[in-house]
């Protein structure tokens, strides 16, 4: 929507109305960004002041903040959840591209042995290989490349530039950002007499249902077998799943993470940005790895873990802390040296 009364708004976020409901707005901001016709919210309490300088017309609060806050002006939302709240108004104020129109688009190369679903939408420049198959609804906007024998589940759409290679299976409701590659060969080389020979990468990449990858990921196909990567996992900007790993539902990789080859992470397992971890090895359910963490040994289900190499996120904090006291122990133990020195020199 391009505007609305806060009446209106509350109704939509199931929010209690504080003031006046026939103001309208039309977009969502921070707090000290917002402007006079834009709503914004507060969840964490530490940022309470920026409500005193806010220039939003209402802000979305929790009900812990509602009764012993008033500004002249201010509308409030309270809601039980001000965060779910405001991501509902944002989603209902964004901006969106016009969709991609239903069927193929004159530019796009379809081959006569692709099996579309019903209402696919196949957008400009785009090619979809020989027995590709596609299901109901399935979106690809423009430049996307689906390779021989790919199947892409219903309701999936994948992003300007996105490639899927020969073989790769995409469940439904899948979400690929622009420039994703799915399915290329794996880091697999042998160092021979005349050089690095290459192992060939005969296996599969497999993708389950509700996955999102966020632009330039790569996802390496199998030597042998397949890469998989379960239902409901998120994953961020720049990040690389080398072949054979296994990814478990719903965990979650940020930005410019990485997995080295056969490595397997259980369910709900959360990568920081900036993270590694090496080949072969088992991560289980729960895990986390802090961001620039690097994991070089397997981990049990739960744990925590930071540093390089990381180990469980107390110890590292501890060796943190004592690393901003080296130079105070190092002064120590050199004044120590030097008395040690001086009762040397007088033979006591």
């Amino acid at each position: 929507m391009t505007s609305s009364t806060l009446s209106e708004l509350a109704q939509l976020l199931d929010a209690v109305l504080v003031g006046d409901g026939n103001r309208v707005v039309r977009g969502a901001a921070p707090l000290l960004e917002a402007t006079c016709d834009e709503v914004s919210f507060l969840a964490d309490l530490r940022y309470r002041k920026d409500l005193e300088a806010t220039q939003a017309a209402a802000v979305v609060v929790g009900q812990e903040l509602a009764a012993d806050f008033e500004r002249e002006g201010l509308v409030l939302l309270v809601c039980k959840d001000p965060g779910q709240a405001f991501s509902t108004a944002v989603e209902a104020f964004a901006r969106c591209a016009p969709p991609v129109a239903e069927g193929v688009h004159p530019t796009a190369v379809v081959d006569p042995e692709a099996r579309l679903g019903d209402r696919v939408c196949i957008g400009p420049l785009c090619v979809v290989d020989r027995e590709a198959r596609l299901g109901d609804g399935v979106v690809l906007h423009s430049n996307v490349t689906v390779g021989a024998g790919v199947e892409i589940g219903d309701e999936t759409v994948l992003h300007p530039g996105v490639v899927l290679y020969p073989f790769v299976s995409v469940g439904r409701r899948c979400v690929f950002h622009s420039n994703t590659v799915v399915g290329s060969d794996g880091l697999g080389f042998v160092m021979r007499e005349a050089g690095w020979e290459k192992v060939p990468q005969g296996g599969l990449v497999e993708i389950g249902d509700d996955v999102e990858l966020g632009a330039n990921v790569a996802v390496d196909r199998a030597r042998t077998g397949a890469t998989r990567i379960g239902n409901g996992v998120k994953v961020d900007n720049l990040v690389h799943v080398a072949h054979n790993v296994q990814i478990g539902d719903h965990s979650l990789l940020a930005a410019q993470s990485g997995i080295a080859g056969s490595t397997r992470l259980g369910k709900r397992v959360v990568m920081g940005g900036q993270s590694g971890i090496a080949g072969h090895l088992e991560l289980e359910d729960g895990v986390g790895v802090a961001g620039k963490a690097v994991v070089n040994r397997s981990v049990k289900k739960g744990t925590q873990l930071a540093g390089n190499p990381a180990w469980p996120v107390r110890d590292e904090l501890r060796r943190v802390a004592l690393s901003r006291r080296l130079a105070e122990l190092f002064q120590t133990v050199k004044e120590l040296q030097s008395r040690v020195d001086e009762l040397g020199e007088s033979g006591s």
